[in-house]
């Protein structure tokens, strides 16, 4: 008896019916014990593959509350926890910086949907009106991990300031207080992090460059200060030499200056930029300086029609061009030219003869030497 040849259409079916059971097996297996299988079977069905990691990271916290709550039920006066808390903080607490990492685009998301999506919002009141969450709103369930997270470190101090340092609970005690102190710092960097790169993405957005455009967003770019400065320009008219004030705004990063003209609240003009390494600033001690703000220029520049009450040159050794640019800048007050800008703005600044500030990149710890 001859056996039936099948067609490639058939064989198609048939080989999709086979890696789709495949798949409906591996996921069978996978399923918790315990924890209401077929609700877990019907969200791996429903959900997008990606989500199913958001998933698993959520029934490894669980499984931490289940712990925590077996221990309460064997013994309403709980009289330690750092094992459990140490085993879930080594292991299973990872999704807790993912979460606080993603903070400010969980509440930006939220607020967009509120605003643009009138269905959503519909909706979400409703839910919030509902007995079971108290009339509190959506932001509260969200904020709710990290204030746990935060609380952990103070729970795990307290266990151990009551625990007896001669008991074998201590030490198992100030290993889960240390696990839970490096879990918030992680939080913390993640979400941080996080903020200066959704910065950086906007202030790359209000940038217009006249000149050879400048990559600025980076990972591992953050903004130090950013602010207005006045600037004298000298102009030859009719054979004379005249001071002409601008406006000048800077945004200073770790690694490097921009210097823009600003357009509006949102929207600037980028003249040029330098690396940090590149900067130097000198404060000016009297109103008559020995050169001009313009580049190359070698001529007394004097500048008693000058409003600022403290003046000083940035000399920026390598900007865009790879030229050498000097700028005679004004600050209306004393603090903020020696102060903010001398000691944040820029990474070395000589004050005085004696002295010079600099600024950690890393901690912004000001020192002298």
């Amino acid at each position: 008896m001859r056996t039936p040849v099948r067609t490639s259409s058939e064989r198609t079916n048939a080989s999709s019916k086979t890696n789709k059971q495949q798949l409906e097996n591996r996921r069978s297996a996978k399923q918790p014990r315990g924890f209401k299988p077929c609700i877990i079977a019907y969200m791996r069905t429903v959900l997008p593959f990606k989500i199913e990691k958001s998933l698993n990271a959520f029934l490894c916290l669980f499984r931490f509350f289940t712990e925590l709550e077996a221990r309460h039920q064997n013994n309403i006066f709980i009289d330690d926890i750092s094992d459990i808390v140490e085993k879930h903080s080594t292991s299973t607490f990872d999704p807790y910086v993912k979460y606080c990492t993603n903070e400010v685009y969980q509440q930006r998301t939220l607020q967009k949907l509120l605003a643009t999506n009138p269905s959503f919002k519909e909706v979400l009141s409703r839910i919030e009106s509902h007995e079971d969450c108290r009339n509190l709103p959506m932001i509260s369930f969200l904020i709710l991990p990290m204030q746990r997270v935060t609380r952990l470190p103070l729970l795990m101090d307290t266990i151990c300031q009551k625990t007896p340092k001669d008991s074998p609970k201590y030490e198992v005690c100030k290993r889960a207080l240390k696990e839970v102190s490096k879990l918030v710092r992680l939080c913390n960097e993640g979400a941080r992090k996080m903020e200066r790169t959704e910065m950086m993405y906007t202030i790359n957005s209000q940038l217009e460059f006249k000149i050879k455009p400048f990559p600025l967003v980076s990972s591992s770019r953050w903004l130090v200060k950013r602010g207005e400065l006045t600037a004298y320009v000298e102009d030859m008219v009719l054979f004379s030499r005249r001071t002409s004030k601008q406006q000048v705004y800077f945004f200073l990063f770790n690694d490097v200056l921009i210097i823009t003209k600003k357009k509006s609240e949102e929207s600037y003009n980028v003249n040029d930029y330098s690396l940090r390494d590149q900067l130097l600033v000198e404060s000016c001690d009297n109103e008559e300086l020995t050169s001009s703000p313009g580049k190359n220029s070698s001529t007394m520049l004097y500048s008693r029609q000058s409003s600022a009450n403290h003046l000083f040159t940035l000399t920026v050794l390598s900007n865009h061009a790879n030229d050498k640019v000097e700028m005679l800048l004004g600050a209306e007050t004393q603090v903020y030219a020696e102060d903010e800008l001398a000691s944040c703005l820029f990474p070395v600044a000589q004050l005085t003869a004696q002295s010079i500030i600099t600024m950690d990149e890393k901690t912004g710890a000001q020192f002298s030497s």
